[in-house]
């Protein structure tokens, strides 16, 4: 009696501590300067540094019978972007239209720096499963 006691007493503690994590939707702040700084050198690795962790909440939502299942997400980093840096002007330009494996997608941000129009056209992977991320930045 003593060890079923003892045995209900573990177990109970076992099953009471182990809790679910809740992933989070909250996206992560982000760094305007740095992001357009990165844009202006066409810093890759700084992009993905600054806006991968942005993305990666973003993950495969129902295909809706979409021409880019992507669509929706885009919509949301869109938004994401302009309320959070308002000297940015983001645009989808296509969904899925380089096609390599997976699929990649160009998004557009544009700003002025020195009374000039800067135009950088992010290259993201879009796969079908997984998040999206950013693989290249061009002119």
């Amino acid at each position: 009696m003593k060890y079923n006691l003892i045995l209900l007493f573990c177990i109970t503690l076992w099953f009471g501590s182990c809790r679910k994590e809740t992933p989070t939707t909250t996206p992560p702040a982000l760094n305007c300067g740095s992001i357009t700084s990165s844009l202006i050198g066409l810093d890759t690795e700084s992009l993905k540094l600054n806006l991968n962790p942005a993305l990666a909440n973003f993950t495969m939502m129902d295909l809706d019978n979409n021409a880019c299942v992507h669509e929706l997400k885009f919509q949301a980093f869109e938004d994401l972007i302009n309320e959070n840096c308002p000297d940015l002007t983001t645009e989808v330009l296509c969904c899925g239209c380089i096609f390599t494996s997976p699929p990649q997608s160009h998004f557009s941000i544009s700003f002025e720096s020195n009374d000039t129009t800067v135009v950088r056209i992010l290259d993201i992977s879009t796969p079908e499963e997984g998040p999206l991320s950013i693989v290249g930045v061009h002119e």
